[in-house]
């Protein structure tokens, strides 16, 4: 009896062992896709940035000839909303920039930072989208 739950003790130790070695071939092989691709979303992140870079520059050069123009279409809640959300859409900007900066994709140690460091870069990523939200609203209010 007592050999019958020493083996299946040894079965389950086994067993757990190999999962977590599962685990561990999974994991290292994302990170070898995600070491592939870098290059890739690295680029397309900066094209990403400078598109959206350049919608906040448009964005504020109508505001300047809507103000020069002297016609008021803004309430004072919408103005601060507006200020805010360019701010904001601002500092998401030199964040993602200065993290990207960091992950040079023409050496493989900032290939291989990208590809470890890419729930970090997300969190970036969604802070840039919601400030394309915020961006979109300001707009819409302006226009109503």
């Amino acid at each position: 009896m007592a050999e019958a739950i020493g083996v299946g003790a040894s079965v389950i130790a086994f067993v757990g062992i190999a999962g977590q070695l599962a685990q561990g071939c999974q994991n290292a092989r994302a990170i070898l896709d995600g070491i592939k691709d870098a290059s890739g979303d690295l680029r397309s992140l900066h094209t990403e940035v400078k598109i959206f870079q350049l919608t906040l520059e448009t964005f504020g050069n109508i505001l300047e000839e809507v103000a020069a123009s002297g016609i008021v279409v803004e309430e004072k809640g919408q103005a601060l909303a507006t200020q805010l959300a360019l701010q904001y859409s601002e500092e998401a900007i030199e964040q993602l920039l200065a993290l990207l900066a960091k992950k040079n994709s023409k050496h493989i140690w900032g290939k291989i930072r990208f590809a470890i460091g890419k729930d970090k870069c997300a969190k970036h990523v969604g802070r840039m989208e919601r400030a394309k939200g915020y961006i979109l609203t300001a707009q819409a209010s302006i226009l109503l």
